[in-house]
């Protein structure tokens, strides 16, 4: 086996939990956020082998063994790393082919521009602090935020400069094509680049290892397109990213609990209140990628998506998403008029832990949305909201739960329950095709 490309390991090792990987092997005992076992590789008699589920890696403390889950399965299974990497792929379902010159070249750009990111990253926080970026600072600090959140987020602002971070990245020695790559600058129709984001709050976009991938830019006013946000890159993919899992994804494991919200502010607000088990899809519905990705965490879900029609519908698509995926998923309703961002400055740590607390299970959820939207319910906008209600329920893989929520449906709309069981069966058939 030759090289394999650097997306294909982490692409395995995204779809592997190590806790469940090694418990399939030893018995490992919860112990705070990590596991302990006695060691599979010396005999003692006082468990030192160590499990982190944050940082997917095991540890020995009596005989020093340790690594990700390929180095477990090496010295476990004693394969060579190849053999290894072959088994796990064959676990996970991931295709693996060896790297071609064109994909060893492609490994090379994005170590490059993971360091244009964090410098271009830098260079905007720098600009939030400096005389220029005073109005931004002003504007962050007036709607709540505190300045240790800022520093939290590495939040920065990019000045009303056509060439400002060009400049600074040329100045550090990277080239024209390689800045063009990171979709910083743009290339003007006439020859010549200039900055993407200009007069606007800078939010850097992290993946699960804290790399700089992106960033997401909000204008200081009223003006439309309220954000922009990077292009797809090399290093970059959003439906392969969640906003803020990099800092949250040990509260998550903590808590077994994943609040899941929208946009940047959505979840650096109730973060600031205290509300640290949250992450946001970055504005887009769920992707089956980022659901993957957040299951190494918890399988356990709330969404808080905005209380406007948009953020219902983005609700109910995420629910069909996330029940596809086998998570456990309530949803949480804000009051009319209310996003996460407002909501947690108005009503604080203990308002937001509140509106978690009283979520709805998803079809109570759903079936609510429905009843609103075909109202008055007769008899064909009864068949309508069953219709669609039937659609949830065949996602469960549990028959007893589907036998439950079709007897609550039968309930709550009046129907026969026996005629629904018929109807769910010709719905269940349709996607098993």
């Amino acid at each position: 086996m030759g090289l394999i490309p650097e997306s294909t390991l982490e692409e395995i090792l995204s779809r592997v939990d190590i806790v469940e990987l090694i418990s399939g092997y030893i018995p490992l005992k919860r112990v705070g956020r990590s596991y302990k076992a006695l060691c599979p590789f010396h005999h003692e008699k006082t468990p030192s082998f160590i499990v982190n589920p944050d940082k997917q890696i095991f540890h020995c403390f009596g005989c020093s063994a340790g690594g990700n889950a390929f180095g477990f399965l090496m010295q476990h299974e004693r394969l060579e790393f190849p053999e290894a990497i072959e088994a796990l792929a064959k676990r996970t379902g991931v295709i693996i082919h060896e790297a071609s010159a064109a994909e060893r070249k492609t490994q090379n750009l994005s170590e490059q521009l993971y360091k244009i990111n964090e410098a271009a990253a830098h260079f905007y926080s720098d600009q939030l602090h400096a005389p220029e970026g005073e109005p931004a600072l002003k504007y962050l600090l007036k709607r709540g935020l505190t300045k240790e959140t800022i520093q939290r987020f590495k939040i920065g602002y990019a000045q009303d400069k056509w060439d400002g971070l060009l400049n600074y990245l040329r100045g550090k020695g990277f080239g024209l094509g390689l800045i063009e790559k990171s979709g910083l600058i743009i290339a003007k129709d006439n020859g010549g680049y200039y900055d993407r984001f200009r007069k606007r709050i800078l939010i850097p976009i992290h993946d699960t290892k804290g790399r700089t991938v992106a960033f997401g830019a909000r204008v200081l006013d009223n003006s439309l397109p309220k954000y922009i946000n990077s292009p797809e890159t090399p290093v970059y993919s959003k439906s392969k990213v969640l906003f803020g899992l990099d800092l949250n994804n040990e509260e998550i494991r903590l808590k077994d609990l994943a609040v899941i919200v929208e946009g940047y502010f959505d979840l650096i607000f109730p973060y600031q209140a205290g509300v640290k088990n949250i992450t946001a899809s970055c504005g887009t519905a769920l992707t089956q990628e980022q659901i993957r990705l957040l299951k190494r965490y918890s399988r356990n879900v709330v969404l808080v998506y905005d209380s406007d029609n948009a953020g219902q519908m983005a609700t109910l698509r995420s629910i069909d998403t996330l029940i596809e995926e086998g998570l456990n998923v309530m949803a949480a309703r804000l009051p009319e008029g209310y996003d996460p961002d407002s909501f947690a400055r108005r009503f604080g740590p203990e308002g937001f832990q509140k509106l978690i607390t009283e979520a709805k299970d998803i079809f109570d959820y759903k079936l609510e949305f429905l009843k609103s939207k075909y109202a008055p319910l007769t008899i064909p906008n009864k068949s309508r909201a069953a219709s669609e209600m039937l659609s949830l329920i065949s996602k469960f893989n549990n028959t007893v739960a589907k036998s439950a929520y079709i007897k609550k449906l039968a309930e709550e709309l009046s129907l026969d329950e026996n005629s629904l069981l018929l109807e769910l069966k010709k719905t269940d058939n349709q996607n098993n095709r």
